[in-house]
């Protein structure tokens, strides 16, 4: 909006069977107060080309144009340029890319967001696909990747925004996004599921963008409300303190197995203002969605119903299991879903024990992470990031006894020393564990523990199970374990595979032969 009109630019046109598109580059501005057209025609300076799926916001007297692709029959061009309109003087300008790195301008993409915080245009996410495009069956790459255009500069430059590894958002497309009082606030989108990125699953949570922590954390609605239903493309905006969403798609499945496309029609408010916390808020429905879309939703609904009374009881139950994983690594929990975090993580120079520590209890106390999760997932980043395993295969292998041990076998004390001093020098969030712990745990807590250590021991370190031993003792020094229970636990049967090498330290516990 600039001076009472609404400005619109490109786009593409499709038929109904996606037969034929067109794409345009023209500039038009809607008078709001009088509901009329007009096409801008500049006086200096070139369009940018042909595009949809870019994003344009208005900055003083200034459109900013960023992104985009433009599709043709043969392939697909993504774009990555910056181009300003002059609303005054009415003239083209783009902005000069020399040899920026990848560092310094962000890649190419289209169904990003923007918005305009302060003096700079914040650009967030998007998509991206490479130039054969989906007739070729290229698969689409979605980013997560933060930058802000500082349009205060001349020339203008793009500064990249680091969000912790731990504090990113799973990255998702046809997302909602606004500014509001220096904050971003995100709602709904989707992510395609990983074996076909035409099917997704669709959202409906609220996210927010703190740039003084640079960290997005979940805005939990409250429950005894209703609440719009999860979808993408959503139009959002703000007015004054009411954050405002318009309709949206998401897709249904039809009694002939496809997908059918549903445009919504609901408006949904929320009064930032009233909320007590800003960790909670509660929905207002002011339009309800249109007979023909409830029609669309119910059908959907009957139709998953149908199906579940139809599958085995087993069926089902899977089904079920498959639904909450995919919901779980929506929210970006799920243990696979946070190693790969952690991995990301730990590849920085910073992740101190004190580090790795406070981003799980933060995790923890903003709910976006159960204990149980966030224990795991330090004993996961202890083991599989570090490559404790192969680490262990190279530097004691020599040794005689420095591998998968026999049964029966007499293990040196030396090579228990080694392992203990690898243990120490490779695991040095074994401080996150304690740090999660500190409340204390019980006996049951302390079991489930020992049982998610000895089992990523024994996925990740199979050759060298000796690092078991190792990483028990340091559990122990940090007290986040107690000798009665580790005992209690390597004396079950199931615990097998390990009773060998880890036969001494009970021993030693128990101070007796056993």
């Amino acid at each position: 909006m600039y001076k009472g009109g609404l400005f619109v630019f490109g786009g593409m046109f499709t038929t109904p069977r996606d037969s034929e598109y067109l794409t345009y580059r023209d500039l038009w501005r809607l008078d709001i107060a009088e509901f009329r057209w007009e096409q801008i025609k500049a006086t200096s300076g070139v369009p940018p080309r042909e595009r949809c799926g870019h994003r344009m916001v208005v900055w003083k007297n200034y459109l900013v144009v960023y992104g985009g692709y433009l599709e043709t029959s043969k392939q697909v061009q993504y774009f990555d340029d910056v181009n300003v309109f002059d609303l005054e003087t009415y003239s083209w300008e783009r902005l000069a890319k020399k040899n920026e790195s990848k560092d310094e301008w962000p890649s190419a993409r289209a169904g990003h967001q923007m918005a305009i915080i302060g003096d700079g245009a914040v650009v967030y996410g998007g998509t991206y696909r490479k130039t054969g495009g989906v007739s070729q069956g290229d698969s689409m790459t979605l980013l997560n990747d933060m930058w802000i255009l500082q349009l205060t500069q001349s020339p203008m430059v793009w500064e990249q925004v680091k969000i912790g590894a731990a504090y990113k958002l799973p990255p998702r497309c046809g997302f909602s996004m606004v500014p509001h009082k220096g904050r971003l606030w995100m709602f709904g989108g989707a992510e395609p599921l990983p074996e076909d990125d035409e099917t997704a699953v669709y959202m409906n949570d609220m996210q927010v963008f703190d740039f003084g922590s640079k960290r997005w954390h979940a805005v939990q609605a409250n429950q005894q409300n209703a609440q719009p239903s999860c979808r993408s493309h959503a139009s959002v905006a703000m007015s004054g303190n009411t954050f405002v969403v318009l309709g949206g798609m998401v897709e249904v499945q039809q009694k002939n197995g496809k997908e059918q496309e549903v445009t919504m029609n609901d408006i949904w408010t929320i009064d930032l203002s009233k909320q007590n916390n800003e960790k909670q808020f509660s929905w207002k429905q002011l339009q309800s969605p249109s007979d023909s879309v409830n029609a669309w939703i119910e059908e959907s609904e009957e139709e998953d119903e149908k199906s579940s009374e139809e599958s085995s009881e087993e069926e089902v139950v899977q089904k079920k299991k498959s639904k909450k994983k995919k919901e779980a690594d929506s929210k970006g929990t799920g243990l696979k879903g946070l190693c790969k975090l952690m991995k990301s993580f730990l590849a920085r120079d910073d992740h101190t024990v004190e580090a790795v520590a406070e981003e799980l209890l933060d995790l923890v106390q903003s709910d976006d992470l159960s204990q149980s999760e966030a224990i795991q997932f330090a004993i996961h980043s202890l083991i599989d990031p570090p490559g404790l395993g192969k680490r262990a295969e190279m530097d004691l292998d020599d040794d005689d006894d420095g591998g998968a041990q026999a049964e029966g076998a007499v293990v040196d004390s030396d090579v228990y020393v080694k392992y203990d001093t690898l243990v120490s020098e490779c695991c040095l969030h074994i401080g996150a564990i304690a740090a999660l712990t500190a409340d204390g745990t019980d006996s049951k807590g302390s079991a489930k523990l020992l049982k998610w250590l000895s089992a990523a021991v024994q996925k990740h370190c199979s050759k060298t199970p000796l690092v078991l031993p190792a990483l028990v003792k340091q559990l122990l020094a940090c007290t986040v374990v107690t000798p009665p229970t580790v005992v209690k636990f390597f004396a079950d049967d199931s615990q097998g595979w390990c009773r060998d090498g880890i036969l001494p330290l009970i021993q030693e516990l128990e101070g007796e032969e056993i």
